[in-house]
């Protein structure tokens, strides 16, 4: 029973991945935004650096290999550093709200968010709020620009991200595996394109893989004290990452299916009970700064849960200001939780069986297949329209974009290729099927939700991992 559950979680992977590499390669065809010629020219250049850099890793010593990679990760932090210094935004949409805010704050003395309407509607964003606070009360103590204080803490946690990444792969597989997952991460152009976004998705990557991080070197750790402080560590954090973006639970929810799919209780009490204190203390921590600073009553006049799933359950299933309109037209919690309930409901009813179908393709295809133009909605206005600007946003941006496209291409094909080697084996592979379900479960989460390419980001880091039994196979070193 256990083995046909993973088998079955594998050929579903096995399918999203194939979808994401056909949507992936399709999606200049449809768009026209970009060259479907240069995609593939870019692609099979890629393509031909990355099986070169595969000969040259078998070759070098593991120490070269080590250096080389802490070097890479410098590398491309340095560049994304530019980047921020470069790319100053005035930010739009959600972060235009809290950028203002925020500013508002420290330079007036305010400590309350209660004043402000866009946070008694959207109350999600109000903890990403309250750390950009700190952030920006940090840059007036030192004398720093605001923007560009905020972009070097977003590097700052893509930096926990890489890091983390490294150290995790390096823990549970040989340096030269870890090598070439680190060159794949690190010319990853999505964590360039929003390198100066600070916003909920980068910011919680890093959160994130730092408490996975903590996870796996706990599990290694022979004696109980190390272990539970690890566990406390990544809970906390979890809890952290959480509260920033709620898709960051989801790794916490893969590791637990898959304890109780192989009936490991042991391992769930050892493992759960001190992550789940972590969470808490987090959360007790986190309820008294948020009391300090939010000192309004949300529960009637905040964007319910059953508004986002109206709002992803027609048209492209991405955010409507019309939506948006009718949730707020409604003066209780109550009302509004009935009305989009009813609304989705009907959404449901006139879609069909085959509209809805063709709705969760759609938005599935935002999320995983389609990022070229997507991080420019939030990049495109900048103080001044430098020459970085020009080359990642502007007139020149055509090859970045290519790129990005390309690139995608190449990490699902990747992806897909890891998977199949792994549904092959006969020994279950307990990290890449973990990694399995969770992918499942974000797959599932964006047939309901609301859908961006913005969204993915965060998931990346966690994904590009199911590459890494193919690279495993590729990495081994032949006379």
């Amino acid at each position: 029973m256990k083995k046909s559950i993973e088998k079955i979680t594998y050929c579903f992977v096995i399918i999203a991945a194939l979808f994401v590499s056909f949507v992936s390669f399709v999606e200049p065809l449809v768009m026209k935004d970009i060259n479907i010629t240069k995609v593939i020219l870019v692609l099979l250049c890629y393509a031909a650096v990355f099986a070169e850099s595969l000969t040259l890793f078998r070759r070098l010593s593991e120490r070269t290999l080590y250096y080389l990679t802490i070097a890479g990760i410098f590398a491309a932090v340095i560049v994304q550093t530019y980047i921020v210094f470069h790319m100053r935004l005035v930010p739009e949409v959600d972060l235009n709200h809290i950028y203002d805010y925020c500013v508002d704050m420290v330079e007036t003395g305010k400590i309350s968010f209660g004043e402000s309407k866009y946070f008694a509607y959207n109350t999600n964003n109000i903890p990403l709020a309250i750390v950009i606070y700190y952030v920006f009360r940090m840059a007036a103590f030192t004398g720093m620009d605001y923007r560009i204080a905020a972009g070097l803490f977003n590097v700052l946690l893509i930096l926990v991200m890489y890091v983390s990444a490294f150290l995790i792969l390096k823990k549970v597989t040989t340096i030269r595996t870890t090598a070439v997952y680190m060159a794949l991460l690190l010319t990853n152009p999505s964590f360039y394109a929003y390198a100066s976004y600070y916003y909920t998705d980068t910011i919680s990557a890093g959160l994130v893989m730092a408490a996975v991080c903590f996870i796996i070197y706990g599990c290694y750790k022979k004696k109980n004290h190390w272990k539970m402080i690890h566990f406390l560590a990544a809970g906390f954090l979890i809890g952290f990452a959480t509260c920033i973006r709620v898709t960051s639970i989801f790794i916490v929810l893969a590791v637990g299916v898959w304890i109780l799919l192989n009936k490991y209780w042991k391992k769930l009490l050892t493992l759960g009970i001190p992550l789940v204190c972590g969470l808490l203390i987090f959360q007790l921590a986190w309820g008294g700064v948020y009391r300090y600073h939010v000192d309004m009553d949300t529960y009637d006049s905040a964007i319910t849960i059953e508004h986002f799933l109206m709002m992803g359950s027609h048209g492209n299933g991405t955010y409507n200001v019309k939506d948006m309109r009718f949730t707020r037209s409604f003066p209780t919690h109550e009302e509004k939780v009935e009305n989009n309930k009813k609304v989705y409901l009907e959404h449901l009813r006139e879609n069909g069986v085959l509209g809805n179908l063709k709705l969760a393709i759609k938005k599935e295809a935002i999320v995983w297949g389609i990022g070229t133009h997507g991080y420019t909605q939030y990049t495109k206005n900048v103080v001044e329209k430098t020459t970085c600007y020009d080359w990642l946003v502007g007139k020149r941006s055509g090859l970045f974009r290519t790129y990005m496209q390309a690139y995608n291409i190449v990490l699902y094909v990747l992806i897909l290729s890891g998977v199949c080697c792994t549904f092959r084996k006969k020994k279950t592979d307990k990290y890449s099927w973990i990694l399995a379900i969770y992918w499942c479960g974000a797959l599932v989460f964006y047939i309901f939700w609301e859908a961006h390419p913005r969204q993915s980001v965060s998931i990346l880091p966690l994904l590009t991992m199911l590459a890494v039994p193919w690279i495993e196979r590729s990495c081994i070193v032949r006379d």
